[in-house]
């Protein structure tokens, strides 16, 4: 998934109800819609916090000057409980 996937994903979640959020921010579990790679094409201009197993330095980049943060699964998990 790249970052204008993301974008259009956060705006549909959010029309229906669905938005998920930790920390008072958006949450993406992108690892447990079976998504394993975030990609940096595009640009993200919203604070988010995005669960996925792999990511890009670029995407890891946009979604921290935007002022979120990407987790593991496994850190996820465990900040979770």
């Amino acid at each position: 998934m790249n970052l204008i996937q993301l974008s259009t994903l956060v705006e549909n979640l959010e029309r229906r109800g669905e938005l998920k959020t930790m920390e008072g921010v958006p949450l993406l579990n992108l690892a447990e819609l079976g998504i394993g790679k975030l990609v940096g094409r595009g640009r993200i201009d919203r604070k988010l916090i995005v669960v996925v197993d792999k990511w890009t330095e670029k995407a890891e980049k946009a979604i921290k000057e935007a002022g979120g943060k990407i987790l593991t699964p496994e850190k996820f998990q465990s900040t979770a409980t």
